[in-house]
């Protein structure tokens, strides 16, 4: 890698969802990095707000379906990342609509750099709550006016089975969509913040730059042995029924279609010539290792 580096110093990046996973993730790092970030939050004053301008970031309140709030929100800032999500009413429509709102609101405010959050092998899903990333990721390409941007697909996270998911493991048991022998990438969201940290230091050899983000491929029993490597207690991997016939309507048919996805095609992410380009990407064992460590976590 031997394109030049930016100066952070007095440069702003405003991260939407700062209060999640990835959005914080993505702050820490440039934090680090020593940028300025300025989070876009529903509520300045929430306790997860509060804990991030404690550690330095600017809070402000935006819409991402109201490109005028956002065209403040990105008033002098060098930067924008760009994460949206489908958790509301008329959710596939409004998401590509707050992907467009955001490139639009970008240039007119004069950003350098817009980086976008999208999914693994977003072009090849065929269902709308992961294919919808894909056009967000062709508005941005196609948006005159953005000098950089940046696309980050990352697969499955490893956060799925945090101690907090809906997934995590319990009772000695590491639960999922998928049947035991399916393989699946993944990625840590620390991860994915270190990257987009990276692209923003980096513009131009970022440029353009759609990168398939996956750590570690392994089978969902292979993650239940590493988890009882990690803990030293035994854990086994079983499907979840309510998945494997498809009920639970809407909700259920909706994970189906996803457990569908990341078994075939699943995501594509070439993961030797990424541990080449970022040695430090985290394994199921290290994740593990920090979220459970040594201790009996089957209570």
């Amino acid at each position: 890698m031997s394109q030049a580096v930016i100066d952070p110093k007095d440069k702003t990046i405003v991260v939407s969802g700062i209060t999640g996973k990835q959005g914080g993730a993505t702050a820490k790092a440039l934090l680090d990095k020593g940028f300025k970030v300025r989070g876009i939050t529903r509520d300045v004053n929430s306790s997860r707000a509060k804990a991030w301008a404690e550690k330095g970031a600017e809070l402000t309140t935006a819409d991402l379906n109201d490109q005028a709030s956002l065209e403040r929100a990105f008033e002098g800032a060098y930067g924008v990342f760009l994460i949206t999500d489908h958790g509301e009413s008329g959710a596939v429509e409004k998401e590509v609509k707050k992907g467009k709102a955001t490139a639009d609101a970008a240039v007119a405010a004069k950003v350098q750099h817009l980086v976008f959050t999208s999914i693994g092998n977003a072009k090849a899903a065929k269902f709308p709550e992961f294919h919808n990333k894909y056009d967000i990721e062709q508005i941005i390409a196609k948006t005159a006016g953005l000098p950089y941007w940046t696309v980050i697909r990352p697969a499955n996270f490893f956060e799925n089975m945090s101690k907090d998911s809906s997934f995590a493991p319990k009772d000695g048991v590491v639960q999922g969509l998928n049947s035991a022998k399916v393989r699946t990438q993944a990625v840590g969201c620390r991860d994915i913040g270190l990257v987009a940290a990276e692209a923003f230091l980096h513009p131009e050899e970022y440029h353009k730059d759609v990168i398939e983000l996956s750590a570690e491929e392994l089978s969902n029993e292979e993650v239940a042995q590493v988890l009882s490597k990690v803990t030293g207690q035994p854990w086994v991997y079983k499907q979840m029924f309510i998945f494997k016939i498809g009920i639970l309507n809407l909700i259920g048919y909706k994970y189906q279609k996803m457990a569908n996805f990341w078994a075939k095609p699943g995501y594509c992410g070439d993961i030797k010539k990424m541990r080449e380009r970022y040695p430090w990407l985290q394994t199921w064992e290290e994740y593990f290792q920090e979220e459970y460590g040594k201790q009996n976590n089957q209570s």
